[in-house]
């Protein structure tokens, strides 16, 4: 099974460790965020936007075995955006997508 209808992670969860600064960005999330003129707290209010009915799909990592990627599509600051994290092992949540959806990036 590639994708699942319900988020992976607690969302609850992944909001609390975010507010509590528990994340990171990959650098291509952070180059994008930069390109776009979003400051760094952009990805942290993009997180406390998302609720149950933003969610869009969870996904197995194709690198990483037993490993999840949940995608959801909020709408921020009048934007429909795309966002896809992991919780890494340590706890730590991992922005790996945050753009406008549809948007490449």
């Amino acid at each position: 099974m590639d994708e699942k209808a319900v988020p992976h992670y607690d969302l609850d969860e992944v909001k609390r460790r975010v507010i509590g600064g528990r994340y990171s960005l990959t650098g291509r999330v952070t180059r994008h965020v930069r390109a776009n003129g979003w400051d760094l707290g952009f990805p942290r209010r993009c997180i406390e936007h998302l609720d149950p009915t933003s969610f869009h799909k969870s996904q197995a990592h194709r690198e990483r075995a037993g490993q999840w990627l949940d995608v959801y599509r909020p709408w921020v600051s009048g934007e429909r955006m795309y966002v896809k994290f992991t919780v890494e092992s340590q706890g730590n949540v991992l922005i790996l997508s945050l753009c406008r959806d549809g948007e490449v990036h």
